[in-house]
């Protein structure tokens, strides 16, 4: 049965959104918000409890203290950050996750300056660029020869579309310019529903090929073309239009976990880690939370801003309304992995091609990154690529990698060495690595995942509406902790 779009959220709609417009929302001063310590006096062990430490989980137990208010955060994990992960004992001290911000990241930028020693650099000034060797149909060139070898199969007509990403962005150019999407929040629109339709036939509609397509599916995190949404990709493209130039990315000198760990060193309690949360269980004056160890945790609020692969597996008591709880069900993620390579001699010097390596198809890609803090080959899969690795081991991973990387490239053999593997897939804290939508999703379910369930309010950069990345998990955290504090308010 086909549902009529649910109406648009609007808490939390501005890009730039900040803790004094937060607290404008409310109608009160900070010192209207310092509230009794009642909701502890009465047996809870604090007044809030923050499932996860990740980006939007601390985000929100800042604010919430701020405000006068008893947070403790728990986090399954022995560290904290969640999907930000500095690999600082790996070669060339790779970022697993989150690694750059853009001129847009407000709420990143806030905290940067509270925090006051998270240094930044440029990440071109690092020689990271878009240029690189193309790996298709089993041969190796530079993206110029491709584009002149029989390989390239496009029309004249798309190989004018040709920018520096290639074939790999020939997809993009065919959408449509302005964005359709007026606003940052316009994706839940009821308007924007004809545009929830499988992003391969959006695409034919605008006259993309087959080979289009073929170069598109390595760019989506769903399985297939034909399983994302159009509507999906065009909200993305509205928020990479919001967050600034391209020139103006910015990459954490010391590493990004240092903001996660700089945010947790702000909470007066200390991040409780290593307690897995099992079930969650509203009551009349508070929420009990399960941990794997038996222990009960009671507070007046929770917030859970874990996943939704792992919220899947927790008991929420009462259960979620129907609708919320097939969306939490269905709405997909991705699968993806990332292999790190350490460099011992510069490769690229031997065979005079880009560092970089793009494949076509199942390859992914090969980038040569660079920061203060070293250079390094991550080698990524996503999507339809990672779907055969996506259970193999990390010692399995490297070693399939290291195969497949000296076969695209054999300039690589003997000259670097796979030091690390993340398969966010089998990684019990996540079980996935980003969400996105399907066809039909935002039509079905809209943002109905971030709706508070009685006293339990839900965060992660899923329930965002108008960024995405770190900054849309900085949103929902912010968003959550404000529903709160309208409550108690």
């Amino acid at each position: 049965m086909k549902r009529q779009s649910p109406k648009r959220q609007t808490s939390g709609t501005a890009a730039d959104w900040s803790r004094r417009d937060a607290l404008k929302a409310l109608g009160a001063g900070t010192a209207a918000l310092m509230l009794p310590r009642a909701v502890a006096a009465g047996g809870h062990d604090a007044d809030v409890i923050v499932i996860g430490a990740g980006l939007a989980g601390l985000q929100a137990a800042i604010l919430l203290q701020d405000e006068g208010l008893d947070v403790l955060v728990v986090e399954g994990n022995d560290r904290v950050g969640g999907r930000v992960w500095s690999l600082d004992n790996v070669p060339g001290q790779p970022e697993a996750g989150g690694a750059e911000i853009a001129p847009g990241y407000a709420r990143m930028h806030s905290m940067i300056a509270r925090l006051g020693d998270i240094g930044l650099a440029s990440w071109k000034q690092y020689k990271n660029d878009q240029t690189f060797a193309i790996y298709d149909a089993g041969k190796l060139s530079s993206l110029a020869d491709w584009q002149k070898s029989p390989a390239n199969r496009f029309s004249s007509a798309e190989r004018a579309l040709f920018g520096p990403l290639g074939p790999f962005g020939v997809a993009l150019a065919y959408l449509p310019r302005p964005n359709p999407l007026p606003a940052l929040d316009s994706w839940l629109d009821r308007e924007s529903a004809a545009l929830d339709v499988p992003l391969d036939r959006y695409l034919r509609g605008l006259g993309a090929s087959a080979e289009a397509l073929r170069f598109a599916a390595s760019g989506v995190p769903a399985d297939s073309v034909a399983a994302t949404s159009a509507l999906a990709l065009l909200r993305m493209m509205r928020v990479f239009d919001e967050m600034g130039p391209y020139d103006g990315l910015q990459i954490f000198a010391g590493g990004t976990s240092r903001v996660p760990e700089g945010m947790a060193a702000l909470l007066k309690r200390e991040v409780r880690l290593r307690s897995r949360v099992t079930g969650l269980r509203t009551q009349r004056d508070g929420v009990e939370i399960a941990l794997a160890d038996g222990t009960t945790l009671r507070a007046g609020h929770a917030v859970c801003s874990v996943p939704l692969p792992v919220l899947r597996s927790l008991r929420i008591d009462p259960a979620l309304p129907p609708l919320q709880a097939e969306a939490v069900q269905r709405i997909p993620y991705d699968s993806a992995l990332s292999i790190f390579f350490a460099i011992k001699t510069p490769f690229w010097e031997a065979d005079g091609l880009p560092a970089s390596t793009r494949g076509s198809d199942s390859f992914g890609r090969a980038s040569v990154r660079r920061s203060p803090r070293g250079e390094h080959i991550w080698f990524h899969k996503a999507g339809a690529a990672a779907v055969p690795y996506r259970k193999l081991a990390d010692g399995e991973l490297m070693k399939v990698a290291t195969k497949e990387l000296n076969e695209a490239r054999p300039s690589t053999i003997g000259r670097v060495e796979a030091s690390f593997a993340v398969n966010w897939n089998t990684l019990p804290w996540n079980r996935a690595h980003l969400h996105h939508r399907g066809p039909g999703d935002i039509t079905n379910f809209g943002n109905i995942a971030a709706e508070a369930h009685g006293r339990i309010h839900f965060a992660g950069e899923h329930t965002s509406v108008t960024m995405m990345g770190m900054e849309g998990a900085m949103e929902s955290g912010e968003r959550a902790a404000v529903e709160i504090l309208q409550r108690l308010g």
